[in-house]
């Protein structure tokens, strides 16, 4: 029974990730540590929001127009973020969460996960200036915050899917409240991504007021050559 149960996840995920990673989700026992509900390990997790959600539908000229915008960017996000070796995990309604397991990609993690939230934010505003006739008011604080940070996280099985938690994700959301543009680093994603990255990457440290939390330290960050 266990076994026929990884199964039905393992097949749910086809889809949620990049092709060439299938043949090692199957066969490489590193690889499919992400199938065994509970078990650590360690990953980016991408947390991606649309800044001024509420505004952009009440913007919208019909719910038709907001729900053909909405699609396709999210249908783009899940793409860019497969593209780049990242497991999608889920909509959340006004963004998507992701995960780049470090086991993937072992030093090249961070740089995917970087090369995701750029590729993401530079969509939103392409397909957001292109879409200016569904909305009767275009606001330019609209746009993409993303949040990322690293950390060990262990999956959980809903249904017959799974699901990262742990506190990188509770964390990476948080910081998904930055500014429309920008990507915001927690503290144990800027240390790896400085270690690994510095030539590539330019990072200032930011404050961001979280409710109910107050204000924490965070990093903007982006790649010299995105």
């Amino acid at each position: 029974m266990a076994k026929h149960l990884k199964q039905k996840v393992k097949k749910s995920l086809i889809g949620k990730f990049f092709h060439r990673a299938q043949y090692h989700i199957q066969n490489d026992s590193e690889y499919s540590t992400i199938f065994e509900p509970y078990l650590s390990y360690r990953a980016f997790i991408m947390a991606i929001d649309i800044r001024n959600s509420t505004e952009l539908l009440l913007n919208a000229n019909t719910p038709e127009d907001f729900a053909s915008f909405l699609t396709g960017l999210c249908v783009r996000l899940k793409e860019l973020i497969i593209a780049n070796g990242g497991i999608f995990d889920k909509f959340t309604g006004d963004g998507v969460i992701a995960f780049f397991p470090e086991s993937f990609f072992r030093r090249d993690a961070g740089y995917r996960v970087l090369l995701a939230a750029s590729q993401a934010i530079s969509f939103f505003e392409t397909h957001y200036s292109k879409n200016r006739d569904c909305f009767n008011i275009v606001t330019v604080e609209t746009g993409l915050g993303v949040g990322i940070d690293f950390g060990s996280v262990l999956s959980v099985k809903i249904g017959d899917s799974l699901s990262v938690v742990g506190k990188p994700v509770v964390y990476a959301c948080r910081l998904s409240g930055a500014p429309a543009g920008s990507i915001y680093l927690n503290q144990p994603a800027q240390e790896n991504i400085t270690k690994r990255y510095k030539a590539h990457t330019i990072i200032k440290e930011k404050v961001l007021l979280i409710k109910k939390v107050g204000n924490i330290l965070a990093y903007d960050v982006r790649l010299k050559d995105a």
